[in-house]
This record gives C-alpha cells, structure tokens and sequence, in this order.
C-alpha cells in the first residue's frame, strides 16, 4: 500500500504494522492519527473513518472490542483490514461490513455464522477457514460468506479441507482400516477382504444444493463445508477446498503394513 506524506511517497509496503511507530527512510517518526491509509497524511481528516484495523494479539476473537483500532468491532458499513500474522476466531456473524482485506486468519466456528461484506479480499497466504466438526452425528461448523464481490488472490486460500466428520464418524464412515469414506459417492478400497463391503457405506447429501460435511475415513476427516452467496463477482487465483483428510502412503499397505483410508470430501456451494 502507498503512504504519502504532503504529496510525497515515503513507504510501500503490503504487511504494515501500525501498533508501534512508523519511520520512513529518512528516520522520520509519525504516530497512527497523523496516517491516513491509503492516502495522504492530514490533520483534518480522521484517518480511521468508516475503517477498522486490527491492532490487537496476533490471535484474538473477532468481537473484541478494545483490539481494534475503532475501539469497537467492526460496525455495519465499516471497511476492515486484518494484518498478516494475525488469526481471528469469529464466533458470531458480522453485520453487513463493506470492504473486506484478509491478509492474516479468520476461522469461523458454528453451523450459522455467516461473514457478511460488500466485498471481501482474501490475500497472498492468507486464509478464511473454520473450526472441524466437533460431533460424531451432527454437523457443528462451517464456512458461509454472503458478499457481493469475493476475490481470493493467488497464494490465498477459503479452506474446509479436513473440517467435517471426525475420523470413523458420519453416515458414510469406513470401517476397513484402509477404505476411504463415503459421501456423494462410495468410498475407495484396496483388494483385501472385506473392504469392498466396508467402503460401500452411505451415501447421503443433495448434488443439487451440496451442504453436508464428509464422513471420517479410517484416521482421517471428512471434508468440511463452504457456502458462498455472491451477489456479484467471485474471483479465485486461489484456493477453495473441502477435501477429505488424505490418505497415508498407500506403500504402506502394499508392505504389508494397513494405509488410512481417507475422508469422504465435503461440499462446496
């Protein structure tokens, strides 16, 4: 991002951390309230008008209120960035926000929170994930982003890889050490006896509106949940997975040794 100061670009940078002071090249020191992000340094505009900023712990929950530059968790309407290095657990939907830069950690936990922006940016190494299911019969937790534009930059991730049913949980749970789990469709197994019957288990789940986490394979989750509901334009360059947890090293088998089958995937809408 560019800092201007009367006029002058002094600092470029995409990881700016404004909880201590900042000094350009010149040794020059300046405070946060003589900032203005993204513009040009001014004693009559409020620098952090309508934008919240992180500027607690590096692991902290969304809803606190004295960790964000505001004094207050972001607000309707208000523009929020998140740091790198930072991981935020968001345990309650947010209201409607209007921009959204990620470039640190948010994990979302419970079936209903939804994270709720005009526009949401997930950066370079940055993540939007969620708590794994934490029941062996009902699904506990979820990805669900209701925005207009969604864009995830490359090297960023929307990730429920492993976030469903605990291993040897759910309707299409494997029982055969080394049969994968069940969930739009039967799970993969070796030629050994038994494991055709053990990875033929359920299969569950509406291919027309997917929305239900992965079985558990043998050690491994499920795949977990992520609901998109974009009224606008949703660019990945990134990643967006709810794969099943992988198998082991199939060799392990073919040594005589069991491989763990792997989870069932999960869904993504």
């Amino acid at each position: 991002r560019n800092l201007t100061v009367n006029g002058t670009n002094v600092l470029y940078t995409t990881d700016l951390d404004l909880r201590g002071p900042i000094v350009d090249a010149a040794g020059n020191e300046y405070k946060i309230n003589d900032i203005y992000l993204y513009g040009i340094v001014t004693d009559k505009q409020d620098p952090f008008a309508g934008f919240a900023l992180w500027v607690g712990e590096t692991e902290g929950n969304w809803s606190d209120d004295a960790s964000w530059s505001t004094g207050h968790a972001p607000r309707a309407g208000e523009s929020v960035f998140l740091l790198s290095g930072n991981t935020l657990t968001m345990d309650a939907s947010t209201p409607r926000l209007s921009e959204v830069v990620i470039g640190g950690t948010v994990l979302l936990k419970g079936w209903d929170t939804v994270f709720a922006a005009d526009k949401v940016v997930v950066q370079n190494m940055a993540k939007i994930t969620c708590d794994p299911c934490t029941t062996t019969t009902e699904p506990s937790n979820r990805v669900v982003i209701a925005c207009g534009d969604l864009v995830v930059e490359k090297g960023g991730e929307i990730d429920a890889k492993a976030k469903g049913y605990k291993a040897y949980a759910g309707p299409g749970a494997s029982s055969c050490k080394s049969a994968g789990a069940s969930h739009a469709g039967h799970g993969g197994y070796p030629y050994m006896e038994g494991a055709k019957t053990a990875a033929n288990r359920t299969i569950y789940g509406d291919t027309e509106w997917p929305d239900s986490i992965g079985s558990g394979g043998h050690g491994r989750n499920g795949g977990g949940v992520i609901r998109i509901d974009a009224t606008g334009t949703v660019t990945v360059d990134g990643t967006v997975t709810a794969a099943g947890g992988d198998s082991s090293d199939f060799k392990v088998y073919n040594s005589g040794g069991n491989a763990d089958g792997a989870g069932a995937g999960g869904s993504v809408l």
